[in-house]
């Protein structure tokens, strides 16, 4: 193999799955063979491919395995995915595969596994149909690829291989990039996005746990988003939901997203609070001091950095919560969430019609039973008698 890489220029070298060249993904390969004369060269291996190949690595000698599969479902290292990935029919390719990317999906990570160094060869015998694309999928064909994939991910991610089951995840986070309209002309796309959703939220969950382990915290905080931007705003999904807001603090806290002065909305504090109430047996406490600890200065991290008029704050601070009542507490800041996630821009509009008539009320209640004499500090202090009497 070696003697084989210096008599090829570096451009028959590429590393990673095809197109997405990356020194992360430790695999290198060089095409020996091309496609076999009058084969179907203009056919070659993408990710939804069904495929028969027959591969060895050369530490097992005059071993050689002849295997058919469908690309990602993890049955061969993910190395012989790499080398195949692009090439066609007939083709011949020698690999090499570092650390993790000589294991299959099944197998345990073992000792030193950055110190594994494995050679291999691998031919091409045929290419089939395999899964849809994503753009061809059908509501069950992406809600079955996306349950397959978050399942194949929880394996990796109880044997401790976080890259590996991050990868499966982000590929059903990919297929998930599309939604259906919700509009006159398309009667069932609210009801097939929300099929899509119910397993989409997991998937997003379980890449924003992942991304947490890996140190990625923007992009933790970024899946999060995507989990409350599923419209779980229903009693049901009231436990996943206050998953994502907890796991979003957990990321906000690391990013120094924390408030200064007054609790704001962007802030990991904030989303502590509210994922407590949505669920009570999530213990957030301990989170709670980390924020007070946490760096406060402006411009200590770049997500600081920004004007302070530009800064949300939630609808309670600490000098003002006890001139309200608690459960019109509660009911506003939920008001002042959905608001900031665009909670009613999708929701139906017999739905919304309910949402807005629930916070008519709320509002109705705020100005008669809202203690104005004792608002001492805020902003109705500052106004004559009469002006409150007209508000």
């Amino acid at each position: 193999m070696e003697e084989l890489m210096d008599l090829f220029p570096d451009l028959c070298v590429m590393k990673g799955p095809g197109d997405d060249i990356s020194e992360e993904e430790d695999v290198e390969r060089v095409v020996v063979r091309g496609a076999e004369q009058g084969g179907e060269s203009h056919q070659t291996v993408l990710r939804e491919n069904h495929v028969r190949v027959r591969w060895r690595f050369d530490d097992e000698g005059d071993i050689e395995h002849e295997v058919e599969f469908t690309m990602q479902d993890g049955s061969v290292p993910f190395g012989v995915e790499c080398a195949i990935l692009g090439s066609p029919k007939g083709a011949v390719v020698e690999f090499v595969c570092r650390g993790e990317q000589s294991l299959t999906d099944h197998e345990a990570l073992p000792p030193n596994v950055e110190h594994i160094v494995r050679p291999g060869r691998v031919e091409i015998l045929e290419i089939k149909p395999g899964r849809p694309h994503k753009y061809d999928m059908l509501t069950l064909d992406r809600c079955a690829f996306g349950s397959e994939m978050n399942d194949l991910g929880k394996k990796l991610f109880m044997n401790k291989r976080y890259r590996a089951a991050s990868r499966k995840w982000l590929a059903a986070a990919d297929a998930f990039e599309l939604i259906e309209p919700e509009e006159d002309y398309n009667p069932c796309g609210v009801v097939n996005n929300e099929k899509c959703y119910e397993v989409s939220r997991k998937v997003y969950l379980n890449l924003a746990l992942v991304m947490y382990r890996l140190g990625d915290y923007r992009e933790s905080e970024l899946y999060c988003n995507d989990v409350l931007d599923t419209r779980p705003d229903e009693p049901e999904f009231f436990a996943i939901k206050a998953k994502a807001l907890y796991r979003r603090g957990c990321a906000r806290l690391k990013l120094n997203k924390v408030s200064i002065g007054r609790i704001t909305a962007e802030s990991a504090e904030a989303d502590f609070f509210l994922a407590n109430s949505l669920d009570d047996s999530i213990e957030v406490d301990d989170k709670l001091r980390q924020c007070g600890l946490a760096p406060r200065e402006h411009g200590k991290d770049e997500v600081n950095a920004r004007p302070e008029e530009d800064t949300e704050e939630t609808v309670v601070d600490e000098d003002q919560s006890s001139h309200y009542p608690v459960d019109l507490i509660d009911a506003l800041y939920q008001i002042r969430r959905e608001n900031l996630h665009d909670g009613l821009a999708f929701t139906e509009p017999s739905a919304r019609k309910r949402i807005l008539k629930e916070r008519g009320e709320i509002y109705r209640r705020l100005m008669t039973e809202a203690p104005w004499d004792e608002a001492i500090g805020t902003l109705y202090e500052r106004n004559p008698p009469e002006s409150r009497e007209r508000a």
